[in-house]
This record gives C-alpha cells, structure tokens and sequence, in this order.
C-alpha cells in the first residue's frame, strides 16, 4: 500500500481541473484543451443581473436619508453582482490546454485575471489513481456514484489532473488501464486498507492469471465455515452460493414499517380511550396499520442477497419471497480485481467488488470487514481454478 500526500504532508483528497482525455491517445505526446462553460457564464451573468437590479431597488427604496446610508444598505447585493459579473467573464474565455510528453506535463490557462502557467516533470507523479465518490441523492433526485481517474501528482495536490468523470462504472477499468499505459505508470486502485498498486503489465491480467504466476495468493479454503452469523454458504460441487440473513437492507429499510408499527399501536389505543367523534375509525385503521406493517417488517427481513461463485462465473442477484431481482455478473476469467472498497463520501458503505473491464458486481452491503474478506477470499479461491 502507498500513500499520497499533499504540499502539506498530509493526506489529501485528489482533487484537479477536470479532462476528458481522448481514449483512442496510443502514445505521448498528447495534447489536449478545455473551454470554460458558456452556460455556467450565462447563469452566472443572468445572477449578476438579478443582485445588481437589487441592488439598485434597495437603493432607492430605503427609507433612510443621506446618500451614504443608502450606498451602505445596497453595498451587499452590489458587491455580490460584481462577483457574479466578473465570475461570468472569467468562466466565458477561460481556456485550458495540456501539453503531456514522455518527459513532463505542461498546463497553460488562459483567463480573466491573466495567464497561469505551469510544468512538471512527469516523474513527479505517482500514478493513473482510481477513485469512487459515492454522492447520497435528494427529494428529487437519485444517489450515485462517481467515477474518475486522476494522474496523481506525489506531493503537490494543485498538479493533480482529473482525466475521467463518469456516472457509469462501464468501462472504467479500460479506462485505467488504457491511462496507465499511456502514461507508463502505475494504476492505483483504493481499497479498504489504502491504495494498492499496480504495474501497467499487470492491469489487463485476470485474477486467474496473477494465481497462476504466483503474484496473488488464493490459499483460501472456500468450504470454510463463513464467521459471523451474517452469512450461509452452500456448496454445490464447485460452485458457492452465499446468501445474507435476514437484514440485508439495514436499518434504514426498516424504519417505515416500525414507525408505522408504532402509530397502529397508538391508534388502537387511542380508538378506546378518546372521547372524539372519529373514535370508531381509530382502532380500524390501526388494525390496518399493524397488518401492514407487519407484512412490510416480514418482506425486508426475507430480502436477501445472494452471490454464486463458479470457476465460470460471478453472479449477484436480491432475493425475496416473489423472485429475485437486480441481477448482474461477470466471466470469471475476466475478472482482473477483487477487493474490500470503501468508496469516499459512501458513508461507510463497503462492498466487494469483482471487476472486469466492462462491469462491476458488488455484494455484502452491511457486512462487518471479516466477512467481506471471507468473501473476498472465497472468490478469488473459486475463480482461479
């Protein structure tokens, strides 16, 4: 494991101007370039507009005399317009360009406020960095989870370049691998205990191929008893079934069913002891109430998750009394990764995750760590026979 650090010496987070950089690149030297949004400048322009008219509003409608009071009362909006005005300008001609070589990086920014320039020895960088960020979703919109790349500078955070962004974890890791080939350096790829690197010739290998050359270890017995009480395991020749128990969706699933768990309860009660004119309706609909709740409270505890190891496959699917649903899989010989991962911002939500080129097959979400590494361990045990 490595770690990357900051100017300041501390662990940081990799952060840097945002490239798509073009995947059919072979071999260096690559250039590339960045316009600044023209829609980010509008809406930023249209703001400045808004403060500014503000502005002027307060200006003439407070009900204070003296010229320099009312300068005071309209100074907040109007510096706030200035700010929006010049930021507008600034994104409008704001221009970036790369030039990367097999000896160094060089960035030219053009902008509002000047040229900025700057180089860096190509040396200097640590490698193609993997990162997940999972983003939590809102009222009106879903959770998701970014996936970039960054050429990770070893100090300097400021010297970063992000050269991937995606929503879809497709073709991720070609991606990485296609980068850290290009570029001749390592991949570093995050996992629950730091980051993990790894040689650009390795990248394209699968998890069989590093076992048979002995550069991973697959010693694990899969027919172990799983720890914990968390998970079963059946085996059925050489395939593995392992399932969760019970509680696979967590406490947060849960919630809804108790709360109205509760309220039926407190409604049948209050149904014999209020004196009001709806009294007859309360015990009805706390039966109701309860009945559903308790279905619900049955149905998320039956829900489980279940994982199929073969020598040919992976496959991840949700269990639950009608069916199965959310079903993904990936060829065991294509499988090039298997690791514990903690995305950033995930709230602590870790998985394993089998990685392919293409795809990703995630599984033990609420897994205590020796769990998910019993998992870990029987997967790459099965898929490198």
């Amino acid at each position: 494991m490595i770690g990357i650090t900051g100017a300041s010496g501390r662990r940081q987070r990799a952060r840097g101007p945002e490239l798509d950089l073009a995947p059919d690149a072979q071999t260096l030297p690559v250039h590339a370039e960045k316009k600044g949004s023209r829609a980010a400048a509008v809406v930023l322009s249209v703001l400045s507009a808004g403060a500014a008219g503000g502005a002027v509003a307060l200006f003439i409608a407070a009900p204070l005399n003296g010229t320099l009071v009312r300068l005071l009362v309209a100074a907040a909006p109007g510096l706030a317009a200035v700010a929006l005005l010049l930021g507008g300008a600034h994104t409008w001609v704001s221009h970036r360009e790369w030039d990367f070589t097999p000896s160094q990086v060089e960035h030219r920014r053009r902008g509002l406020f000047g040229p900025q320039e700057w180089t860096e020895p190509l040396s200097d960088y640590a490698g193609v960095l993997s990162r997940q960020e999972f983003h939590s979703g809102t009222q009106n919109s879903p959770s998701y989870t970014l996936y970039m790349l960054f050429l990770q500078h070893r100090t300097n955070k400021r010297r970063t370049v992000k050269l991937y962004q995606s929503r879809s974890p497709e073709g991720f890791r070609a991606r990485l691998e296609h980068y850290a080939r290009l570029f001749g350096l390592p991949a570093l790829i995050q996992t629950a205990d730091g980051i993990e690197e790894r040689r650009p010739e390795d990248l394209d290998k699968s998890v069989r191929e590093r076992v048979a050359e002995g550069s991973l270890e697959a010693t694990f017995d899969p027919s172990s008893a799983p720890p914990g009480n968390r998970l079963s395991l059946r085996v059925e020749g050489d395939t593995l079934t392992i399932r969760t128990r019970g509680n696979a969706l967590g406490a947060a699933a849960k919630f809804v069913p108790l709360l109205m768990l509760v309220g039926g309860i407190a409604a049948v009660v209050l149904g014999f002891v209020l004196d009001v004119s709806f009294r007859p309706v309360l015990p009805l609909a706390g039966a109701v109430a309860l009945v559903v709740a308790t279905v619900a409270l049955a149905a998320v505890r039956a829900v489980a998750e279940e994982l199929m190891v073969s020598p040919t496959e992976v496959r991840k699917r949700w269990r639950h009394p009608w069916g199965t649903f959310r079903e993904a899989a990936a060829p065991a010989n294509e499988i090039e990764e298997v690791v514990v991962r903690t995305p950033p911002q995930s709230h602590g939500v870790t998985t394993v995750q089998a990685i392919t080129d293409a795809t990703t097959v995630h599984f033990g979400i609420g897994l205590p760590r020796a769990e998910k590494e019993w998992v870990r361990g029987c997967i790459i045990a099965v898929i490198s026979k």
